[in-house]
């Protein structure tokens, strides 16, 4: 198993998520997130889900009262496109 204390977060490769769709049933969630045009599907126990929801929930909480409220929209594409990664500038 890893050691979450021995993990350098700002060391590991990242994708920009853009989208997310999911599911659940009485025993698992299960959810995709969009990066362009890959997908990267998970599947989670309802303990662990709440416990992903309770963790996001408070990064997003900490985000808007340093930098104010995230104000979303459905159906906009991100700003920032995997093409864009490429170019000079």
């Amino acid at each position: 198993m890893i050691d979450p204390k021995k993990i350098r977060i700002d060391e590991l490769p990242k994708k920009l998520v853009d989208g997310a769709l999911g599911a659940h049933n009485k025993e698992v969630f299960m959810f995709t997130l969009m990066s362009g045009n890959q997908l990267d599907s998970f599947a989670a126990t309802p303990r662990t889900m709440k416990s992903i929801y309770e963790w996001m929930k408070g990064q997003v909480e900490s985000y808007e009262q340093k930098h104010g409220v995230i104000e979303i929209s459905r159906g906009l594409t991100s700003p920032i496109q995997p093409s864009d990664l490429s170019k000079d500038e």
